[in-house]
């Protein structure tokens, strides 16, 4: 999907919590390189997973941008992966091996935010559509989740609510085999269902 193969901050070469301080390093190898003729490539590109970016100056400087509002980061960070906990390097490590199944594995073993992302993002990545939106759902639908979510991606001071996180995470999936699975599954609580509905 483009909003994964072309997400901000996989353009950046940084995970979606990354500092501001990560992304500036991150643009100033990128230039280097550019300079140069060389390639760039990052760590969290995840190539095995997804097609190879061809990065420009231009195209760093756009994904910068992209992530300059609140709302706009929330938004692609929906749909890219974190590292926050222990958990998440052993996994990204099984994931850099191409080992996918294993790295679901480890997230599977303790339930918090960033598991729950990881898993939708990858789940998604693998053509695992339902798997990837319960996982979203829950992250969403759990307060202390959503929070954790929020704040690790912008501040604690930030506010937006369930329904427009939901919303804006549903608002990708207009191909109708999408919606058609989005309203006869069990996965969307109802008032989501109707949302697409209306949509």
């Amino acid at each position: 999907m483009n909003v994964i193969n072309n997400n901000p901050f996989r353009i950046l070469g940084v995970y979606a919590n990354a500092s501001i301080k990560d992304i500036k390093a991150n643009e100033a190898k990128a230039k280097a390189f550019l300079n140069v003729g060389r390639e760039v490539t990052y760590p969290c590109d995840f190539n095995q997973l997804l097609s190879p970016i061809q990065r420009t100056a231009e195209m760093m400087a756009s994904a910068n941008s992209q992530l300059t509002l609140p709302n706009e980061k929330i938004k692609h960070a929906l749909f890219w992966f974190v590292k926050v906990t222990p958990l998440d390097e052993i996994a990204f490590n099984h994931l850099a091996n191409g080992n996918a199944s294993q790295a679901i594995d480890i997230w599977e073993k303790k339930k918090c935010f960033s598991s729950l992302l990881n898993i939708s993002v990858l789940s998604l990545i693998q053509g695992q559509f339902i798997y990837s939106v319960q996982n979203m759902m829950e992250l969403l639908g759990t307060e202390t989740f959503r929070n954790d979510f929020i704040r690790t991606i912008i501040d604690e001071t930030f506010q937006i609510s369930e329904d427009i996180l939901a919303h804006t995470f549903l608002d990708v999936f207009t191909n109708p085999a999408y919606v058609k699975a989005l309203l006869s599954d069990s996965i969307l609580p109802n008032k989501y269902k109707g949302y697409i509905k209306d949509k």
